[in-house]
């Protein structure tokens, strides 16, 4: 009987390896980069930019400086309404979401769309392009209600040119006096991606404001200009996007949703509503060990 149960422990501890709950304590621990997802895929990395900006010499860009073909792949542009008149944006942070500000998108929306590995917008195609439908919108319930998360139709496809954004921590600094670069097109939609650097303030105009806010100089952005933040490591996550101009005490600055302040929402509601994929990966897996368990439970009876 000793040898039965000896074989059933190694059983199990196969079969719990092999569908992923056991896993060896180092190697389960090993990514832990800031990012919601790990796959296989190299282009999954989170905030890796196509070209590296030459920081040396602390040099501000100027407003309206084209950035490279999909130098910043994670940039996405949204459009509203029926006859797709509004448009705003936002960043891609996993295969199938986006993170935007909820005055760019909302679920009384008739359309949304979402266009993927785009530079210049004047151009009618680009061979780097892909478009989806938005499925669900998902709004943070408060009265500011200032970010949204979008879930696209079907599962991006990640290339060099469509990569998802690093997300912050809810404990990440405030970045006060960092550089930061903003991204984003003109309203007109007849514009290249530009780019424009600039340094943020250590406080908007108040303590309790700058919990949920990051501001800097006044920029000329549009709705959902992501802010992105240059890690040590070269990557970029996002850690504000642009909401509108706030001005106080004789000053006016630009105001961005700080993303940390939402992390824990971000990361809960994706987790409540995985892709299709997922689920079924899930379900698989649980059908694999209620198989194997059986056969186990049967092969315990015969001996």
């Amino acid at each position: 009987m000793s040898d039965t149960l000896g074989f059933v422990s190694f059983a199990l501890v196969l079969i719990l390896t092999g569908v992923g709950l056991c896993q060896d304590p180092v190697t389960a621990g090993q990514d832990n980069r800031n990012v919601l997802t790990a796959k296989s895929n190299s282009f999954d990395e989170c905030g890796v930019a196509n070209s590296l900006i030459d920081d040396t010499n602390n040099s501000l860009l100027d407003y309206g400086e084209e950035t490279e073909p999909n130098e910043f792949p994670y940039g996405r542009r949204i459009y509203c309404s029926r006859q797709y008149r509004r448009s705003c944006a936002g960043g891609l942070i996993d295969d199938r979401w986006i993170l935007t500000i909820s005055s760019c998108a909302s679920k009384d929306s008739t359309v949304i769309k979402v266009v993927l590995g785009a530079h210049d917008l004047s151009a009618k195609t680009e061979d780097n392009r892909q478009v989806f439908n938005v499925l669900d919108v998902f709004s943070y319930d408060d009265q500011g209600n200032q970010i949204t998360l979008l879930r696209l139709s079907s599962v991006v496809t990640y290339t060099k040119y469509i990569r998802p954004v690093c997300l912050p921590s809810w404990d990440d600094p405030d970045f006060a006096n960092e550089t930061v670069v903003v991204t984003g097109w003109t309203p007109s939609d007849e514009s290249v991606l530009l780019k424009e650097t600039a340094q943020v303030k250590p406080v908007c105009f108040s303590e309790s404001y700058n919990n949920h806010s990051i501001c800097t100089r006044p920029l000329d952005n549009n709705a959902g200009d992501p802010m992105n933040f240059q890690m040590p490591d070269g990557r970029w996550k996002q850690i504000g996007l642009y909401s509108g101009t706030v001005s106080a005490f004789g000053s006016t600055s630009s105001a961005y949703t700080r993303i940390s302040f939402y992390s824990s929402w971000i990361r809960d509601t994706i987790a409540a509503h995985p892709s299709n994929s997922a689920a079924a990966s899930s379900v698989n897996t649980t059908t694999s060990i209620a198989v194997l368990m059986s056969f186990l439970l049967l092969f315990i009876s015969l001996n």
